[in-house]
């Protein structure tokens, strides 16, 4: 090969395929939870979104040491190519009361084989307004993994029950930077 880094920018140029389905939990007007999975409870829905947004989010419960642990709201992301920076972005919010507090919102990348989570690279945020976070992450996963995306309102292990946190508006791109 006479120019191997022409040959490598050209590569690196090809868009990898990322999709999310349904990063808005909405389909015609309603609220859907289509593409998505969870553990624990079902994800709930609320007419409270970020500025942009159309009418509905989802709001998943914290796992609870004695309830359900983990407590997720994951997609499989089975046409990942691997070795290629992806980018997630969306909307969280952490609501607190003045009898229960959010534990926190987090957005982040993993992969699951026989029903086991592994998390990898993760973000959160408490803030009471709807908040825009932004993650990357390169898959490397082993043999039998899927990699996923992966929404969590957190863990506690004591005798309160916390406030779910809210997501909305959810992509996945290729990462638009270069490294070494």
């Amino acid at each position: 090969m006479k120019h191997p880094i022409t040959t490598l920018l050209l590569l690196a140029a090809v868009p990898a395929s990322a999709q999310l389905n349904n990063g808005s939990f909405e389909e015609n007007g309603s609220f859907s939870l289509t593409g998505w999975e969870w553990t624990c409870s079902l994800p709930q829905s609320q007419m409270d979104v970020p500025l942009g947004g159309a009418e509905w989010s989802a709001w998943k419960e914290p796992g609870h040491a004695k309830g359900c642990f983990p407590s997720y709201l994951y997609q499989r992301l089975p046409n990942i190519q691997y070795g290629i920076p992806y980018q997630l972005s969306g909307w969280v919010k952490c609501p607190q009361s003045e009898f229960s507090v959010c534990l926190g919102g987090s957005l982040g990348f993993g992969t699951i084989s026989n029903g086991q989570f592994a998390l990898a690279q993760n973000v959160s945020s408490l803030d009471t307004a709807w908040t825009f976070l932004t993650v990357d992450h390169i898959f490397d996963p082993g043999v039998g993994d899927t990699a996923i995306v992966v929404l969590s309102s957190g863990f506690i292990g004591g005798p309160i029950n916390p406030l779910p946190a809210g997501f909305d508006q959810f992509t996945l791109s290729t990462a638009n930077r270069v490294t070494e």
